[in-house]
């Protein structure tokens, strides 16, 4: 666990757990949540101006879900945050197992909904999101996607379960979409156990420079959200 706030991290697992309960149980995977989220700089362990956190949050707050103190994220068209309640950072996506049409997993999902929000935001912010992080497209038609990798790197995901490493389906394992982006840090609730294969997530992750993170106190809560529906 890092030394960031622990009421932090578990408000966010709590996120992601609940978004575990949107699956639809299958029984042949398990059930898992994930949320992405962009921490402003007084959440961090240092202060870190070269990551503009904070100019970054002011450009996307008006786009995105705020995340204030440790409490749940308001929506954004609820009306006007308390000022005298911290704003901690922004709930930029979250999903759940098979929520995408599919046999689709929740991080992989997570990361397509916030690819997809991130190209449709004003061409202004856009803009303005790679000239304060200094990321640079090949072409205008890649703006979108250096926009979004921007994002990412500056980026937290939460994940009820460990990130899955191999299919049974063949499919791309969440594990490589992670590794695929510029994703540097994963807080998780729990391993996945050996139900279905065994997973090397957490190794492979730390192999490909992402730092993985346990959550404690969530792994019965995981591990019962993970298998709902196939007791």
């Amino acid at each position: 666990m890092s030394s960031e706030r622990p009421e932090l991290h578990d408000t966010l697992l709590r996120i992601a757990l609940r978004e575990s309960k949107n699956c639809v149980p299958s029984p042949t995977a398990f059930s898992v949540g994930a949320v992405i989220f962009l921490p402003r700089s007084l959440v961090t362990t240092k202060s870190d101006t070269s990551n503009h956190l904070d100019e970054l949050h002011t450009l996307l707050e008006p786009f995105f879900p705020t995340l204030i103190g440790a409490a749940a994220a308001i929506d954004e068209d609820a009306g006007q945050e308390d000022p005298g309640v911290e704003v901690q950072g922004l709930i930029l996506s979250s999903s759940y197992s098979r929520a995408l049409e599919g046999n689709t997993h929740a991080e992989a999902n997570a990361l397509t909904l916030l690819e997809r929000k991130i190209s449709g935001l004003p061409l202004q912010v856009q803009q303005s999101v790679l000239a304060l992080t200094g990321a640079q497209p090949a072409n205008q038609e890649a703006l979108p996607a250096a926009v979004y990798q921007a994002i990412l790197s500056r980026s937290w995901m939460y994940a009820t379960m460990e990130p899955c490493s191999r299919r049974t389906s063949g499919l791309r394992s969440c594990t490589d979409a992670i590794l695929a982006s510029s994703l540097k840090r994963v807080y998780i609730g729990v391993q996945e156990p050996p139900d279905y294969v065994q997973c090397e997530g957490i190794h492979l992750l730390k192999a490909g420079g992402v730092e993985v993170l346990h959550v404690p106190g969530f792994e019965e809560e995981c591990l019962k959200a993970a298998r709902r529906g196939l007791e």
